[in-house]
């Protein structure tokens, strides 16, 4: 015949020979307990099951709240105190020190939107050294001070943009706020051949960053919109055949007409006529290479007859301007 089964030992509060209110209940094993409020019979309230001394949560183990949130680890009488394991109600996961329930000394988070940080914690909030990589793949590793990039520092965003100093609050000390074309707004331009377009990262002040690069720049190029009279019908500028570009209106007080850049290739010969808009800045004061990308390596934008009455008929020459604007992408 078996054994009976061996009871555990409860101590606490009861209503109608049921457990009701604050009580402790003992496991057969003697090791687990739980102590908290109860409920019809029923453990309602926050579990525990782990060590005790002296009638306190104390040493190894487990707690599970009334909210939802787990922890699993060290216990200083009553407090979270030690190495352990904290999953909230959002399923963010803490793994690392405590100190009087509060995250404390070396730890690693796990958001749950993919993020995850692994450094320094001083009472709840990232303080110290710390890396954080973000779901994006966008990489930040230096200080923190109160939750907040805060001193030395480097971030490499997923745009390929890159910042290495100090950072105030969150910020970097040293921001540039907006790319600068250097030398003329208007440049001459001739098919087939490059040219070279300086930019430098400045703040409000014309001050360059030089903490900072890696910035994209959208370059797009345009010829000045001139309205030829009726009977004008040719034209050395080649562009592309049967396009509806719309104008594009400039500050220099007339509109362009788009025209494609050409990645520059040393080889006249081998020049590709594919339009590249999209590029990236290796640091500040960058010269960007660029051909004016169509078939001839010959042409020129200064082909272009004057269509004025007075010189109708005569074949003179009249200056295209080249147009080359800049648009911060990030």
């Amino acid at each position: 015949m078996a054994a009976p089964a061996a009871s555990g030992c409860y101590v606490g509060a009861v209503r109608g020979q049921l457990r009701h209110g604050f009580g402790r209940y003992i496991y057969p094993n003697s090791f687990f307990k739980y102590e908290g409020e109860w409920k019809d019979g029923k453990k309602h309230g926050n579990e525990y099951c782990g060590q005790f001394s002296q009638g306190e949560v104390h040493g190894y183990g487990v707690m599970k709240y009334f909210d939802g949130t787990l922890y699993e680890g060290e216990f200083n009488y009553g407090a979270r105190a030690g190495h352990g394991a904290l999953t909230d109600k959002q399923g963010q996961m803490y793994r690392g020190s405590f100190h009087n329930h509060m995250k404390h000394g070396e730890g690693e988070i796990f958001y749950k939107n993919g993020d995850h940080y692994q450094g320094d914690w001083v009472v709840d909030r990232q303080q110290g050294h710390g890396v954080m990589k973000y779901a994006d793949g966008s990489l930040y590793e230096g200080q923190w001070r109160n939750g907040l990039f805060n001193g030395q520092g480097s971030i490499i965003h997923c745009s390929g943009m890159v910042y290495d100093g100090m950072w105030i609050n969150g910020r970097p000390a040293g921001e540039a706020t907006k790319l600068v074309i250097l030398g003329e707004p208007i440049q001459e331009l001739v098919q087939g051949y490059p040219f070279t377009i300086e930019v430098q990262l400045q703040n409000n002040e014309g001050e360059v960053m030089e903490a900072e690069n890696g910035r994209l720049l959208q370059i797009w190029a345009g010829v000045k919109h001139i309205q030829l009279s009726p009977n004008f019908s040719t034209t050395s500028l080649e562009l592309p055949e049967d396009t509806e570009e719309p104008l594009i209106e400039t500050p220099y007080g007339y509109s362009a007409i788009s025209y494609p850049l050409g990645v520059y290739v040393p080889d006249l010969d081998k020049i590709a006529s594919t339009e590249f808009e999209i590029m990236n800045i290796k640091g500040n004061g960058s010269n960007l290479d660029f051909v004016a990308g169509t078939g001839s390596t010959h042409r020129s934008l200064n082909g272009t007859p004057d269509p004025s009455l007075d010189n109708k008929g005569k074949g003179t020459q009249q200056q295209e301007e080249g147009v080359v604007s800049d648009q911060t992408l990030v």
